[in-house]
């Protein structure tokens, strides 16, 4: 996985950034000083005159009080100490606003993380990745990344710039200060309330990128009896395309009740409208449930089981992971997953 972009951080910036998180640490509380601008550029291995500009900075931003002939005060600061960058990194649409239809997990989990940095009373700033931000990037104490792995690499990283990345997938393994969805406890149970349906076939139908998440379930169901267990790889997730897939692949192959989970909240939505319109009755012929799990969007068909993106729960956490990395800088912490949840809708 690579980057293209590199930003160089000023040394005063740099110095700034070190000063900064002494401050938030409770290293330099409020109310007591700064040791002398000399003793700072000799501890820290840089000018004075870097040491001025990093000082002025703090100043500027109200961390700091400075006075003619004194050392400079650590000031308090209401609310929180620190400013975020909250940065979208859709394949699809990196710009708000977006719509269900295009970034709609992103759109949702920016709102997520938006409310979790209200309930600390940070200021935060949405900063789409085709925009040139590196004005605001030194500004910034640290950057939460709303990632979408099924699209392309494009944010640009930023040296000595903390930040956490929140995926909507499974992300590579050696990924650290991240969180993402846990959906294989959920998806398991889905397999429970198929089985108390009496389903008597199995369909998973999403993109191939995503059938592994569907890799136990089928397990889970060919151990209890479920032997018809189809796979559908698709490449759209609406119109014309999938009623066709239906039609050809699906429908000659039917075994009443069936049992299907997809891989995308508006295959589930179109699939679901298919198979009612080919006459066949949700909840008597066909079990369904939605694998990606928009449950805001529940007014698409409000009777579709979901496994449930944990929005806010993943937001939380990463909120506080970036917290903690802010307070020791240049820590790694292990990915946290968070379980998603499945939500039944049986009316």
């Amino acid at each position: 996985m690579t980057t293209d972009v590199q930003v160089e951080l000023s040394l005063a910036r740099q110095l700034r950034n070190r000063l900064f998180a002494d401050i938030a640490s409770g290293k330099y509380p409020a109310g007591s000083q700064l040791p002398p601008a000399r003793e700072i550029a000799r501890h820290q291995d840089v000018g004075y005159c870097t040491v001025v500009q990093a000082v002025r900075m703090l100043n500027e931003e109200g961390v700091i009080h400075c006075h003619a002939g004194r050392r400079a005060r650590v000031l308090a600061r209401p609310g929180n100490k620190y400013r975020i960058g909250i940065v979208i990194d859709n394949g699809k649409q990196g710009i708000p606003p977006f719509t269900y239809d295009n970034a709609g997990t992103c759109w949702l989990m920016h709102n997520a993380v938006q409310m979790a940095l209200m309930k600390r009373h940070t200021p935060s700033i949405t900063l789409p990745p085709e925009m040139d931000y590196s004005s605001y990037a030194g500004q910034l104490d640290g950057i939460l990344l709303v990632r979408d792995t099924d699209g392309v690499w494009r944010f640009p990283l930023y040296p000595d710039r903390p930040a956490v990345t929140i995926w909507n997938q499974p992300p590579p393994e050696e990924w650290v200060n991240g969180v993402y969805p846990d959906r294989e406890a959920a998806i398991l149970r889905a397999g429970v309330y198929f089985l108390t349906h009496g389903v008597r076939q199995f369909w998973a139908v999403a993109p191939e990128r995503r059938m592994d998440w569907f890799d136990a379930l089928e397990q889970f169901l060919r151990d209890r009896g479920v032997d018809d267990c189809q796979r559908l790889p698709v490449h759209s997730n609406f119109g014309k395309a999938l009623e066709e897939l239906f039609n050809v692949t699906i429908r000659p192959q039917l075994k009443l009740p069936v049992a299907i989970i997809t891989g995308g909240d508006y295959l589930s939505r179109e699939l679901n409208r298919t198979m009612i319109a080919a006459g066949l009755q949700p909840k008597k012929d066909f079990f369904m449930v939605g694998g990606s799990g928009l449950t805001e969007a529940a007014h698409w068909q409000p009777a579709l089981s979901v496994v449930g993106m944990p929005f806010l729960e993943m937001a939380e956490s990463a909120v506080a992971m970036l917290f903690d990395l802010l307070k020791h800088p240049g820590e790694r912490f292990p990915l946290c997953r968070v379980p998603a949840r499945l939500i039944l809708r049986e009316t």
